[in-house]
């Protein structure tokens, strides 16, 4: 009974041993970085596929992430000319002949996904859209635009009727300047 005691007191031994031998080894292995897709709880950028049948969406991906991996991945052929890394907010369209094109999302979806409109480039309909923002802000908004040019930075709202240092802080989280 002794004996018995001791060979099952081994086993189990051995097989702790196993066991942290195999994680140990698991550790040493690189992580895979794919896919290149992420969860977008990490400040990844986030993108919009056009007109591509079931693959079309909202996608988060990885920082690094260029757009002709995020496609291959999605497993849609590309031609392009130029690759270069996704920036967050961009949306892609993708012809039969496997031709690129890119714009900025739409602003309502920009809005909805937490990511703000470049003031430079809103339309008046676009600024509406925003909380706080009217008709007739967002027509003062545009015309100071108009006239001024481009915004150098948000803070150069402030020389708007009707946008206040308390308002240009709320603002601030739904507008930016390109640079």
């Amino acid at each position: 009974m002794f004996l018995r005691q001791v060979r099952g007191i081994i086993a189990v031994c051995v097989i702790l041993a196993m066991v942290s031998l195999f994680l140990f080894l698991t550790s040493l292995t690189p992580a895979a970085r794919v896919p290149a897709f992420s969860t977008g709880d990490d400040g990844s950028p986030v993108v919009e596929l056009l007109e591509a049948g079931d693959a079309s969406g909202i996608y988060y991906v990885r920082p690094e992430t260029t757009v002709s991996q995020w496609l291959s991945h999605i497993g849609i052929k590309t031609q392009l000319q130029q690759d270069c890394k996704i920036k967050n907010g961009a949306a892609f369209s993708v012809t039969r002949e496997g031709q690129v094109f890119t714009r900025q999302m739409k602003a309502a979806t920009r809005l909805a996904l937490g990511l703000p409109l470049d003031v430079n480039v809103a339309e008046k309909e676009e600024l509406m859209l925003i909380p706080g923002i009217g008709p007739k802000l967002a027509a003062r908004i545009f015309l100071y635009r108009e006239k001024n040019g481009a915004l150098e930075d948000l803070d150069r709202l402030l020389e708007v009727k009707g946008i206040g240092r308390k308002s240009l802080s709320r603002l601030k989280m739904y507008l930016y300047v390109d640079e």
